[in-house]
């Protein structure tokens, strides 16, 4: 995964009127736990935007009052009508430990058989894997260029990534494309 660096700032309030204080001041409220810590923290929301609002999954850098913590962002809860963040869950990860990510899948090329006419079907959006963080890619790239009429990418097409397990059923479709419909005259 690629990785980023964000800060982070322990938060000792937990009272409803404090925690609206602190979105008001353009903060998220999270928690940092599975490692040998549980720590609450706040974090400035305009860090989070380009981990968040991404396509990508990183392995952060966390900083949290001068102590660099290894993780992962785990979840995170919108506001249901605005969209703002209201709060994210960040997985402290161990090296030594593989854990299960879900990786969006990003397509590279123009199938042959879209530029004959054919109709590109992508039947999964995401890949679960798992593996060292340090080995999980970011997201996963498929080449469809060869794809033509009647062919199929399946999760047993992807390639090997050491360190790491696809955990789909690897007859699992993720492109099918559709031969053009020809007319008999």
């Amino acid at each position: 995964m690629e990785v980023k660096e964000i800060v982070g700032y322990k938060r000792e309030s937990f009272k409803k009127k404090d925690l609206k204080d602190i979105r008001n001041q353009g903060n998220v409220p999270g928690v940092l736990y599975g490692g040998k810590i549980h720590e609450n923290f706040v974090i400035p929301y305009f860090l989070l935007q380009d981990i968040v609002y991404t396509n990508k999954k990183y392995l952060l850098k966390f900083n949290l009052d001068g102590e660099i913590h290894d993780c992962i962002l785990k979840d995170i809860q919108f506001h249901p009508v605005s969209d703002i963040i209201l709060h994210i869950d960040l997985l402290e990860v161990d090296n030594k430990k593989k854990i299960v990510e879900s990786l969006n899948i990003e397509k590279q090329g123009i199938p042959i058989g879209v530029k004959n006419g054919g109709l590109l079907l992508q039947k999964k959006k995401k890949i679960v894997i798992r593996g060292f963080a340090n080995s999980i890619p970011s997201v996963i790239n498929i080449d469809i260029s060869n794809l033509d009429g009647g062919d199929t990418f399946r999760v047993n097409n992807l390639p090997v990534i050491e360190g790491c397990e696809y955990l789909d059923n690897s007859k699992d479709q993720i492109f099918s494309l559709k031969a053009p419909r020809t007319s008999s005259n």
